[in-house]
């Protein structure tokens, strides 16, 4: 319901990372408001207990689908979100070796 009400009420809405928690009485990260806000990439915590498990990889091909990269924690434990003074946005995972580097837009 929050998303739906930012997408009707902020069409400016943007976001280059988009840091994302899960609520087991409501759906975040919903294909529609990936496509609003057009992050570059969404940090995201495990889906909330009792989901599906397919809905973690459903999950990540609607990020890839609308440009993001997705940074599960689950997965990649903590991620790193470094602002450089060029503009670059660096994102890189503690476990693993995901890594975003990309112009601020």
């Amino acid at each position: 319901s929050t998303e739906r009400w930012l997408i009707a009420n902020e069409p400016d809405l943007r976001a280059d990372v988009l840091v994302m928690g899960w609520h087991s009485r409501d759906l975040s990260g919903t294909s529609d408001f990936l496509s609003h806000v057009r992050p570059l990439a969404v940090v995201s915590a495990p889906p909330p207990f009792g989901s599906p498990p397919e809905r973690g990889g459903e999950w990540e091909r609607e990020c890839r689908a609308a440009g993001a990269m997705p940074f599960r924690q689950e997965i990649c434990g903590a991620v790193r979100i470094a602002l450089m003074d060029d503009g670059e946005v660096v994102l890189r995972s503690f476990r693993g070796d995901q890594i975003l580097r990309s112009r601020a837009r």
